[in-house]
């Protein structure tokens, strides 16, 4: 009977980090530069040196990804924003964001700079150029525009 409880317990407290929970990414346990390549366990480092990089943007090509800060898929052809987050071993894992859920993401705050993100010398000027601003405004302390469609969403009928 002691056990039944426990089992409930468990599975009533499986949602608690969500992905609008401020200061935890959507995975609860993992972070963003949480340890150096010295203060892992040795079977962690061959797939840290196979993704060297924190962040990464390029284009979705399949569609099938889905973003971990709103839950949404993200759709074939959109900027996909991917940050490696480790584990409490060491291990990374790759959490795909929008564009816009990116910089609200809130590990992408620990990025130093926009040369941190791999593939942003790949994308078109205009591209970069927009995202290098947007990343000074969110190093800043700002914050980004919310989408038009959830504005559009937010207002009550009229």
């Amino acid at each position: 009977r002691r056990h039944g409880a426990m089992v409930k317990a468990a599975n009533a407290d499986k949602g608690r980090f969500s992905a609008s929970t401020p200061g935890v990414a959507s995975r609860g346990h993992l972070l963003l530069k949480r340890f150096q390549d010295s203060e892992v366990a040795p079977g962690c480092l061959k797939s840290r040196r196979a993704t060297p990089y924190d962040a990464k943007v390029e284009w979705d090509t399949t569609g099938r990804a889905s973003c971990v800060k709103c839950g949404k898929g993200i759709a074939k052809g959109l900027l996909r924003f991917t940050l490696m987050l480790q584990c409490h071993k060491g291990w990374k894992n790759s959490s795909n964001c929008h564009y816009d859920c990116f910089f609200r993401h809130p590990e992408s705050l620990k990025l130093a700079s926009p040369s941190e993100i791999q593939g942003l010398s790949a994308l078109p000027q205009k591209d970069s150029t927009k995202i290098m601003a947007d990343f000074a405004t969110m190093s800043e302390g700002g914050s980004r525009g919310v989408k038009e469609e959830e504005e559009e969403e937010s207002k009550p009928a009229a």
